[in-house]
């Protein structure tokens, strides 16, 4: 665990608890902490923003260095062509 991790508490009930122990193999809070991860990285807003951050490198390689232009003025240039 790293300084920026976090513990969270998850109930089961005893049923399933029981079936866990008897798979002492495996890394229970692996299975919880991916499954975490896979409902948070496929929520709508989580792909929205992946989806604008895509957008915004793809504006920086064709209008940045080369063209000269700043984040301002690129970003002006596309509200402009949506008028």
């Amino acid at each position: 665990m790293t300084m920026t991790d976090v513990t969270i508490s998850v109930r089961v009930d005893k049923k399933l608890h029981k079936k866990m122990k008897e798979m002492d193999e495996v890394n229970w809070s692996a299975v919880i902490r991916h499954a975490i991860e896979m409902k948070a990285y496929n929520h709508p807003r989580f792909v929205e923003m992946l989806k604008a951050s895509k957008e915004i490198d793809r504006m920086r390689e064709r209008y940045g260095k080369n063209k000269g232009k700043t984040g301002t003025e690129i970003i002006r240039e596309w509200r402009d062509k949506r008028q």
